[in-house]
Parts: C-alpha cells; structure tokens; sequence
C-alpha cells in the first residue's frame, strides 16, 4: 500500500471561533471545512487505490470498519479502519477522485 501523504486531521472541538483563533492565528494553519460530528477525532491518508490498500491491510489481519470504499468529502472514496486495531487512532484512507483537488 503507498500512502501519498496526510490528507487531512479531523479534531472535534467545543468551540470553532476559539480553534479558529488557535490554528490560524496563533499557528497560521487554516481550517479547512467545518463539520458537525461530535466523535470523530481522526487522520486521513490518501492513498493511491484503496482498494487494493483494503485488500493488503484484510491480509495484514487489520479490522475494517468499511470493507468497501464509499463516497465521502469532495468525491473521495474513503474507507475506515477499526481503531481497536490502531492503538485507538480512527485511521480513514481517502482515494481522491481522477483529477481532484485535495485539501490545502
């Protein structure tokens, strides 16, 4: 499995201004979309084809959430792995569509 690089980190936070003032102003990292999901603290690898990244993970004996890929952000087909397998770390794979832009 190649994974291309950090797609993205999701932080569930109590107040957005209040992190918005924190990542942008204090550390000049811009917060990209804003979703309301109270438990889904994760990181985002993109990776070439997840489909066959799902196929060597099964085989490497790692529990999946999503054993087939589905739709997610901006047309990604995006798949989840049991954090029980990954010390606890929601782990979600993301094959960006043909031509797609990624997050900045």
């Amino acid at each position: 499995m190649k994974v291309k690089r950090i797609e993205h980190v999701g932080i569930v936070v109590r107040d957005v201004e209040a992190s918005r003032k924190l990542w942008e102003g204090c550390f000049g990292i811009r917060l990209g979309d804003v979703e309301e999901n109270a438990t889904l603290n994760h990181i985002c690898l993109e990776v070439e084809n997840i489909d066959e990244a799902l196929a060597e993970l099964k085989v490497k004996g790692i529990p999946l959430l999503d054993a087939v890929p589905r739709i997610g952000h901006a047309g990604c087909r995006i798949a989840f792995l049991d954090p029980s397998a990954t010390e606890n770390c929601l782990i979600e794979l993301a094959e960006l569509p043909a031509g797609g832009a990624h997050h900045a």
